[in-house]
């Protein structure tokens, strides 16, 4: 664990090298984030506690926010989920359920990229592979490793 602070009164929020900002209460795991990479500090915004900001090795910061009109559009939430499991399955096989949650390749020319150089999997059959969002088009990067 890198990093630990507290939102509200009786919230704990832990990161560390499990990539996961983890939310506890009571010494119970009420929610976890899964990020791309490590997470060496999370922050509070005191004035209302709406707002969580992590710091992570990937050199982004993210802020989590309860207020509506503040939150990610889908697509943006769907491409930091899917780098959080991109990163989480590296080195291991990857299972049944996180192979179907990735979007097939039949959804390239219909999924845009939210920035240049941004990498997703999409999958062909059963195969993973990774894509940069490159000139406006998606382009093959190569198969995703277990």
């Amino acid at each position: 664990m890198f990093a630990l602070n507290t939102l509200g009164s009786s919230t704990f929020l832990s990161g560390g090298e499990d990539q996961k900002v983890v939310f506890s209460s009571n010494g119970e795991s009420k929610q976890e984030i899964l990020h791309p990479s490590t997470i060496w500090s999370i922050a509070v915004l005191r004035e209302n506690d709406d707002d969580v900001a992590t710091a992570c090795g990937d050199g982004y910061i993210r802020v989590f926010t309860k207020v509506t009109s503040r939150k990610a559009t889908i697509d943006e939430i769907d491409s930091f989920r899917t780098e959080g499991e991109m990163a989480s399955v590296q080195g291991s096989e990857i299972d049944e359920k996180t192979l179907n949650s990735f979007p097939t390749i039949d959804k390239l020319a219909t999924m845009k990229g939210k920035k240049e150089g941004e990498i997703r999997i999409f999958r062909d059959n059963k195969v993973p592979k990774a894509y940069a969002w490159q000139e406006n088009k998606w382009n093959l990067v190569g198969d995703v490793m277990g």
